[in-house]
């Protein structure tokens, strides 16, 4: 039977036990999806006669909009799927805007039962979920039939997720599929990339009867956006009273195998939200959060729209915004980390605007993360911490990160803090590459915020112009244990809140959309003067951040103990 080197995402070797046949799939000009529906370019025919004939081609399968070639190796499938004579016809013309699912209350903590406060403010923010900025290498599958089913091989996936969504699509019994996966998906983008490449494996396998290995390019599926609305009372001597949190999102697009096929995906609502996991972990008095139904929101928005809007009521209140997190996180390992880093950073509570003879504008942000999550069926919590210097160039408009300070700390819930020699080198460069990824995906575009916990080395070829940053140790911490190895969802969290606290600092301009574009900020920072206070806050409602360059200094504290 063949194999495949899933790790390292190699090429399959076959056995003389089973034929392992080759596959490569012919995707349309455009993909599209709307109201549940696929608006791409549809198949209107296929001249297949001239690839039958080549050497090693075996078939030519035609789904609706599916078609693929299979061969004895994958260089051949690959030159005769370019080889194959397809009719498309043009994507249907609509809207894009996907119709939004029905919300509900996800979460509700204590009760305000003061008379009233002193100030309300509300905003607005937008996370496009998506992939990186890097795109992923080709993914690889691996099926092969059984007597009463059939096997997925992937290099990563979530098991459980795909063996449901496979299930339907061949009708089949979940007890029948078996899917097996290096790791699990580190995020929305793998996750896709996984249920794509499977979808479409299982199909061509079951036409053929024999075990297939599929090659298939990354696909760009349409983004998922979500739309946060943050609404907060307080006082003027910095008391928190009651916040609440609405979040709107985009029905997102099945997996491929069911967009071309056009066969009705019966797990479209089968995602389901932890409004726990979105609420502030500030003291506020009463915490409610309300979002969509059956769905998955990340939680790497609510990050980006709570630790912006904390940043902007202490702005208000003119208080310093690492000082006042300290007084409002009931949290005390999350206080102690905070401290830490900042001390680390050398961050001064008299923060100011500052243009240098250079006539540089320079500035400071700080984000704060905290979330649960499952690593081998255990929960762990995990910590974060990211302070962010930028430089802005008014004559140029290039806007740099020029150093990033950040503190993390991962623990088993109910187990005390793992004790041993010093971290090993490894687990080091680890995190120092999630994190030089995360501000990569973070400054140069791309679709997408949500690889923040991917176990995924710096890509080798950046952005033409960047210099992602060096990767230095503040202080040596203990061993952790295995399970806390593994960076964690919250390690990269911060990162887009950072960013845009210091551009606010530096500018006077509020970044409430991620993923960050330059042309926006261009616009914004060549307008006219920055109003100050409410009216600025205001007026800069909806922008994006231009980054010409990373840094060259990324210093980290990971991971930290107390």
């Amino acid at each position: 039977m063949g194999s495949v080197d899933l790790r390292a995402g190699g090429a399959p070797v076959p056995s003389s036990a089973i034929p392992l046949r080759h596959a490569r799939l012919a995707l349309p000009p455009a993909l599209g999806w709307q109201s549940q529906r696929y608006t791409g370019a549809r198949l209107l025919g296929v001249n297949a006669d001239a690839v039958l004939t080549l050497p090693g081609v075996l078939q030519v399968v035609q789904q609706r909009h599916l078609v693929a070639v299979i061969a004895d190796s994958d260089g051949r499938a690959r030159q005769a799927c370019a080889l194959l004579k397809l009719r498309w016809s043009s994507p249907t013309a609509q809207a894009q805007t996907l119709r939004p699912r029905q919300d509900a209350h996800l979460y509700q903590r204590g009760k305000d039962e003061s008379a009233g406060h002193d100030l309300t403010m509300e905003a607005d923010y937008q996370w496009q979920d998506g992939e990186a900025a890097m795109p992923l290498q080709d993914m690889i599958a691996l099926a092969v039939p059984g007597a009463e089913g059939i096997r997925i091989d992937l290099p990563f996936g979530n098991p459980g997720l795909i063996a449901q969504e496979l299930a339907a699509l061949l009708c089949l019994p979940v007890a029948g599929i078996e899917v097996r996966s290096h790791r699990a998906a580190a995020s929305a983008g793998e996750y896709r990339a996984a249920s794509d490449a499977a979808g479409v494996a299982a199909l061509l396998c079951k036409q053929c009867g024999e075990a297939v290995s599929l090659v298939l390019p990354q696909v760009e599926a349409p983004p998922v956006v979500t739309s946060l609305h943050l609404r907060g009372e307080f006082d003027e001597d910095g008391t928190l009273g009651e916040t609440a949190l609405e979040i709107t999102q985009d029905i997102a697009p099945p997996p491929l195998a069911w967009l071309l096929t056009e066969t009705v995906y019966p797990l479209l609502d089968a995602a389901t939200t932890d409004g726990a996991a979105l609420a502030s972990p500030y003291d506020w008095r009463s915490v409610h959060v309300s979002g969509p139904l059956e769905t998955s929101v990340p939680v790497a928005a609510s990050c980006f729209a709570q630790e912006i809007f904390l940043d902007e009521v202490a702005q208000r209140l003119g208080q310093d915004p690492v000082s006042y997190r300290l007084a409002h996180l009931p949290d005390p390992h999350g206080t102690d980390l905070i401290r830490s880093v900042a001390q680390g950073a050398g961050w001064q509570p008299a923060r100011q605007r500052t243009q240098s003879q250079d006539k540089l504008l320079r500035g400071r942000g700080f984000a704060y993360a905290s979330t649960i999550e499952q690593q081998a069926g255990q929960p762990v919590q995990s910590w974060s911490a990211w302070v962010a210097d930028v430089e802005y160039d008014p004559a140029s408009g290039e806007l740099s990160v020029t150093r990033v300070t950040a503190g993390h700390d991962a623990r088993a819930l109910g187990m005390p803090p793992a004790a041993g020699p010093a971290l090993e080198q490894a687990s080091t460069e680890q995190l120092g590459q999630q994190a030089r990824l995360a501000l990569a995906q973070s400054l140069h575009g791309g679709s997408g915020f949500d690889a923040w916990s991917r176990e995924l080395s710096v890509p080798p070829a950046a952005p033409q112009g960047a210099a992602l940053p060096v990767v230095e140790l503040v202080k040596t911490p203990p061993a952790l244990q295995d399970i806390q190895l593994n960076a964690g969802a919250a390690f990269t969290l911060p990162a887009a809140a950072a960013i845009s606290n210091a551009v606010y600092a530096a500018t006077g301009v509020r970044l409430r959309q991620a993923p960050f574009s330059g042309e926006q900020v261009r616009l914004a920072l060549n307008a006219s003067a920055p109003a100050t206070g409410m009216q600025r806050w205001r007026k800069y409602g909806w922008l994006g951040a231009a980054v010409a360059a990373v840094g060259t200094t990324l210093t980290l504290a990971l991971p930290w103990r107390s």
